[in-house]
């Protein structure tokens, strides 16, 4: 018998699909997605939140998995971007609790349906990813500007392109 010296948090996974009953075959639709736990933290920021998104080139259904996600979390995940000409045939809201994987059911999973509106409407979505590796830091290098982000100073070794890192 062997006893472990620290406890590890069980994870688990979320799968979330996103369906498509009529598509308009101009351009590809891409829904994004908000993922926050009920659960807070001693300052009262969610524990888990998290952002994804999933992008169709035809009728049918395509999913994204989350991975990590500790087990017994309530999660509200919300649809905040259908797609530019797509409305909502389902919840755009989904509460759930993270179970614990199993053989037989390993991971959570939510669906949302949505479907062509019929009305000539163009745009897209994009996911952002930030990465943290020491600092957050805002390069704010637009020409004549001394200043970071909020009023701060410009930081000098941030690399140059306004991006957000």
């Amino acid at each position: 018998v062997y006893l472990k010296p620290t406890q590890e948090p069980r994870l688990s996974d979320l799968i979330i699909k996103k369906e498509i009953e009529t598509y308009n075959s101009k351009t590809p639709v891409t829904a994004g997605f908000n993922i926050v736990s009920e659960e807070k933290d001693a300052e009262g920021n969610p524990l888990y939140t998290n952002v994804a998104s999933i992008t169709l080139s035809a009728a049918g259904v395509e999913s994204t998995t989350i991975h990590g996600i500790p087990v017994g979390l309530h999660l509200t995940i919300t649809e905040v971007y259908s797609g530019a000409g797509y409305r909502a045939v389902s919840p755009t809201t989904v509460e759930i609790l993270v179970p614990a994987k199993k053989e037989t059911d390993p991971v959570a999973n939510v669906t949302f349906t949505n479907t062509y509106d019929n009305k000539n409407t163009s745009g897209y979505g994009v996911n952002n990813t930030f990465v943290k590796e020491t600092e957050w830091y805002c390069d704010n290098d637009l020409p004549g500007n001394t200043e970071g982000c909020n009023g701060a100073p410009a930081p000098s070794a941030a690399p140059a392109g306004g991006n957000v890192q």
